[in-house]
């Protein structure tokens, strides 16, 4: 670039100032060999149907137990015990526990769990348990999402503010798993309440569903945008001597602009002295070219005058 063109007043746009990119280029400079990638991250997607089976529960109105409710009560409380119990229950006079015969009261409380087990309202309840286990899980797995995504977000930060300073005004798309958490604790309440009195119909929100189908496809197009980014940056990371090239095309612009911010007048005034010398440089060109041809035209009339007086003598 002639710095010294008819241009010169201009600047080139668009360019940080001449410190900002030398600040750039210790940056890169500045980079480990071993720097790691930033992480893509995996959107746990959530299977609808799991949903609309516990709608469908929800919904439907079960029989309840005949069983006494304060009995059904101390069972819940053990109930799990009960269960291993009642797995290795033989029929057999002998408790496999203690050893011991059995008594009257014994056998007929056996009875009595037994009959609780293979109850509907019994059963139900331990369906819309494994419900709630099952929505507690897809929570951890979208908690456990969430912490991945934010130490992406702190990596790509790091990664660009660093070392990458081509990527500075690049941004991850934000990642908001509030809503959908929400609408599954409405659902674990509901199965909770439910499981309360199986025999009530609980109604959850026509969108409800929706909502979450909106969710999972909403922030599966988040997931996969923010780890193409993620992939272009790992990519400029691993050819970082391209970034070096374009931040050295950088300072030459700055240092550019710096010149034909700071030096204008003097350059100016350059510019004019080099056009007063082309102009006197031209003029004594002609000078010369002039006093040549009078010379020149001199020595001619002297030696014509010299030939005609020859001649006629």
């Amino acid at each position: 670039m002639n710095i010294y063109s008819t241009q010169i007043y201009g600047t080139i746009p668009n360019v940080k100032t001449f410190d900002s990119v030398i600040e750039d280029f210790n940056k890169v400079k500045a980079i480990p060999e071993n720097l790691a990638d930033v992480s893509s991250v995996i959107f746990p997607e959530i299977d609808l149907q799991v949903f609309d089976e516990i709608i469908k529960i929800l919904n439907y109105e079960y029989s309840v137990s005949q069983i006494a409710e304060d009995f059904k009560k101390s069972i819940q409380q053990k109930e799990i015990f009960i269960e291993s119990g009642l797995k290795i229950y033989t029929h057999e006079e002998v408790c496999p526990f203690c050893g011991q015969p059995y008594n009257e009261a014994a056998t007929k409380l056996i009875d009595q769990y037994v009959l609780f087990s293979n109850d509907i309202e019994t059963k139900t309840i331990k369906i819309i348990n494994n419900k709630i286990e099952l929505l507690n899980r897809i929570k951890l797995n979208l908690s456990d999402f969430n912490n991945k995504v934010k130490f992406q977000q702190m990596s790509f930060d790091n990664l660009k503010s660093n070392y990458i300073p081509s990527y500075s005004e690049e941004h991850l798309l934000e990642i908001n798993i509030a809503e959908l958490v929400a609408i599954i604790d409405i659902f674990i309440d509901s199965l909770k309440e439910k499981s309360k009195a199986v025999n009530v119909s609980i109604k959850i929100k026509d969108d409800a569903v929706q909502k979450i189908e909106n969710a999972n496809k909403s922030l599966s197009l988040i997931v996969k945008t923010n780890n193409e980014l993620v992939k272009r940056i790992n990519d400029r990371k691993s050819k970082i001597s391209d970034e070096n090239k374009n931040i050295r095309k950088d300072i030459c612009c700055s240092a550019y602009n710096y010149i034909a911010t700071t030096l204008k007048d003097k350059i100016s005034e350059r510019k004019k002295l080099l056009e007063e010398y082309k102009r006197l440089a031209s003029a004594i060109k002609k000078k010369k070219l002039q006093k040549r041809y009078e010379k020149s035209w001199i020595i001619f009339s002297r030696e014509s005058i010299l030939l005609i007086v020859k001649t006629f003598n």
